[in-house]
């Protein structure tokens, strides 16, 4: 919410195929709401393929790249892993 995260990691739900660079997700947690644009999308085979290229600490900072593995194969099933990897690039915007 404070801007330090800059990658979103979701598995590649046909639902994320309608997402483009430009647009603006929302995300919620408790009270608190964050407006971030969508500046750029790259997809990988998988969580390990993602992790070889992406930045650990842009996706989960303060976290190893162990970590973040475990966390999201933790939020994750296998199967929804093996349908791809989605990363959106983004940042808080004020619109």
């Amino acid at each position: 919410m404070d801007g330090s995260k800059t990658l979103e990691v979701r598995t590649s739900q046909r639902f994320f195929s309608d997402v483009e660079v430009g647009d603006i997700i929302v995300f919620s947690h408790c009270t608190c709401t964050t407006r971030c644009k969508v500046n750029g999308i790259r997809t990988y085979r998988d969580f390990e393929e993602m992790l070889g290229t992406e930045d650990p600490s842009k996706i989960m900072p303060g976290w190893t790249s162990k970590q973040v593995l475990e966390g999201l194969r933790d939020l994750y099933s296998r199967s929804f892993e093996a349908l791809g990897v989605v990363v959106f690039e983004i940042k808080v915007s004020t619109i």
